[in-house]
């Protein structure tokens, strides 16, 4: 049994919480500085989520950000929910920890620019600005939306770390009859595929609203069967040369965290649901103020991160699904695919 914190009370790191307690481990989820009211709100409501609108086993203790320090200091595993933008946040804390030598798991996905201006994953990120050099940072990515864990559907993931034998020290020990965890030691092909998912699961998301004729109805799903099979081919393509030129392996962009995680996320995330608004032709920023206000996205966020690098160093040849996209959302314009460019060698 490991004592086991979850930093972020959000949809993700609350299901996590799930596996954990079914395997008998000790465990406290702590919500950010900006999770007090969320916090708050479920230990009223007898620990009822009310975004996931699932009960947190009554074993778990829900606490705000004022115990974190404590608690992470008596913990053996650390495990990060925050979305991306809150990596640098994160660090911070850790710091005050001093001479931590701890396990960390991040959930969060995404990819950064580094100060020397190159694409990076968030594990980098993370371990550079991290003080204490004993900390060892793992990755968890696969097809496991929040929701479905919180139900326990049977959800497979795979767990990187650059030291194999860590990988699958971590794997078993969350592994439960509807939790499968894989190994790797591929942290750069997982973690990169894990974050460009969330960009081609938005242009899925797009792709049958755009091939919409005035006189075919929306409610009629078997006409839009054909552009998504084909945007996941090029997606696929696409995702490959970007993993590849960033180090990572291309057996991986065809494994859970690569095409596994693109088809759960372009079924059912927040990120293919904006893209169903981007192919009703709104632009980005209409559309996360009609429809998406308050949701994040990761996929935008991601964009506007790391767009400009994408365009200035990625060929539109290449990757003519990202560029489109990328392009729409910096210059806030209708999203639009040129098909001539899709799946052509």
């Amino acid at each position: 049994m490991a004592k086991i914190l979850i930093l972020g009370a959000g949809a993700m790191g609350s299901a996590f919480s799930n596996p954990c307690i079914d395997r008998n481990h000790n465990v406290a989820i702590i919500g950010t500085h900006l999770e007090d009211q969320l916090i708050e709100k479920i230990n009223q409501n007898k620990k009822f989520h009310p975004a996931l609108k699932f009960k947190i086993s009554n074993k778990v203790r829900i606490l705000k950000f004022s115990s974190f320090f404590d608690e992470a200091y008596n913990s053996d595993i650390i495990i990060i929910g925050v979305n991306s933008r809150g990596i640098n946040w994160v660090s911070d804390q850790i710091n005050i920890l001093g001479n931590y030598n701890k396990e960390i798991i991040l959930l969060t996905k995404g990819l950064h620019l580094s100060e020397e201006g190159k694409l990076e994953i968030l594990i980098t990120k993370l371990k550079k600005i991290i003080l204490s050099k004993k900390i060892s940072v793992s990755g968890i990515a696969g097809p496991c939306l929040a929701s479905g864990l919180a139900n326990r559907v049977n959800s497979s993931v795979v767990i990187v770390n650059e030291n194999l034998s860590k990988a699958k020290k971590l794997a078993k020990m969350f592994k439960t009859k509807y939790y499968h965890t894989n190994f790797s030691s591929d942290v750069i092909g997982v973690e990169a595929s894990a974050a460009l998912k969330n960009i081609y699961s938005m242009i899925i998301g797009a792709g049958k609203y755009l091939s919409v004729k005035k006189e075919l109805k929306l409610d009629n799903s078997n006409n839009f069967f054909n552009p998504p099979g084909a945007l996941i081919s090029q997606c696929l393509k696409e995702m490959i040369y970007v993993v590849e030129k960033l180090g990572g392996k291309k057996e991986t962009v065809y494994d859970l965290a690569g095409l596994g995680d693109l088809y759960v996320s372009s079924l059912g995330g927040r990120n293919a649901l904006m893209g169903n608004y981007l192919g009703q032709s709104y632009t980005f920023i209409e559309a996360k103020r009609k429809f998406m206000k308050n949701d994040t996205i990761e996929a935008a966020d991601l964009i506007f991160d790391i767009g400009k690098k994408i365009l200035k160093i990625f060929p539109n040849s290449k990757l003519p699904l990202m560029v489109s996209l990328t392009k729409s959302l910096l210059l806030n314009k209708k999203f639009t695919i040129n098909w001539s460019k899709i799946n052509n060698g």
